[in-house]
């Protein structure tokens, strides 16, 4: 840190400096920084345990940024200001405001309005009794219910799935990769909505029947809508979701007499659940679900050799990658 030189003949406060804060938001040498230039009666601490503390712990929130600052005495008046804000940095100026008021309660307050307190102060900032604090302006009420918010952030990511789809009564077993491209609104709370599209194509499966066999393929485009989520911990979230399937059943006849391939539609809906690994690129993705067939079709090799038709449950399962955009 740059030593710091206050003016000649000013009486300066030695103060210890704590920040914990999410990346973004800067380090203690930086909160330091914003205290000291509202402030010229503050210097860096010299380690002396009777110097006071000022301690920030910035989490985010539903709404932006939730700070909370504890002026820690060592002579035991203590006091404590919780503050909230859109941005990490309006916020960290802000609690630097206060802290200063704190040290000098003729500290320069800056034109902008301190964000709304989102709890009153355990107890009044202390002030020296013959430098009366001066008319200062008070903290900005929270807007009324109607007043326009910054929506939440959302979220864009671009992936690459794989993994085994199980379609019942005959256990036609597929391989299948896909594209997914997902929309998430990132935000704490519970209700966080996420959507995804994947486009998913299929390997070959096998059936055998008495004439010969038959291949069939399956190529489908994915709707996953997740509502809600659970924060399992800060990187890992699990998403129970509403799916919904769209596209083709291909088969086609090997080794019988009058070969033919026939296309027929895909639709099936059902529940899955998602659990992400990881807050940022790469984002690791593990899923599940069943589904069930909306639209049930026949294969036959001639009108009384039934081979196949997709009247059971059908599951999944995968894994996937994703980046954001």
């Amino acid at each position: 840190m740059t030593p710091f030189l206050a003016p000649p003949g000013l009486a300066t406060e030695a103060i210890q400096v704590e920040l914990h804060a999410p990346a973004t938001c800067g380090d203690a040498p930086a909160f330091f920084g914003a205290i000291q230039a509202r402030s010229p009666r503050v210097r860096p601490s010299g380690g002396d345990p009777r110097e006071r503390r000022f301690a920030a712990d910035i989490t985010e929130s539903a709404l932006g940024f939730e700070g909370r600052l504890r002026v820690v005495d060592p002579a035991g008046q203590n006091s404590e200001r919780t503050l909230s804000a859109e941005t990490c940095p309006e916020l960290i100026e802000a609690l630097a405001l206060i802290a200063a008021l704190a040290i000098d309660p003729d500290s320069a307050v800056t034109t902008g309005e301190l964000p709304a307190a989102e709890a009153p102060a355990s107890s009044a900032v202390a002030s020296p009794a013959e430098n009366p604090a001066p008319e200062r302006r008070e903290p900005a009420a929270p807007p009324p219910s109607g007043a326009k918010h910054t929506p939440p952030p959302l979220t864009w990511l671009l992936g690459a799935s794989a993994g085994v789809d199980l379609v019942f009564p005959d256990s036609l077993f597929f391989p299948i990769g896909g594209l997914t491209l997902e929309a998430d609104v990132n935000r704490k709370s519970g209700f966080s909505p996420s959507v995804r599209v994947a486009l998913r194509t299929s390997l070959e499966a096998t059936l055998e029947s008495e004439s010969g066999s038959a291949s069939f393929a399956l190529t489908t485009l994915r709707l996953e809508v997740c509502p809600l989520r659970a924060h399992l911990t800060d990187a890992v979230r699990l998403f129970p979701c509403a799916v919904m399937d769209g596209g083709v059943l291909r088969a086609q006849g090997n080794d019988v007499q009058g070969a033919q391939t026939h296309v027929r539609p895909w639709w099936a809906a059902g529940l899955g659940g998602r659990l992400a690994i990881g807050r940022s690129s790469p984002r690791v993705d593990l899923e599940a679900g069943a589904l069930v067939p909306l639209y049930r079709d026949e294969f036959r090799f001639t009108p009384d050799e039934f081979v196949y038709s997709a009247t059971g449950p059908a599951f999944f399962a995968g894994v996937g990658i994703g980046f954001v955009l």
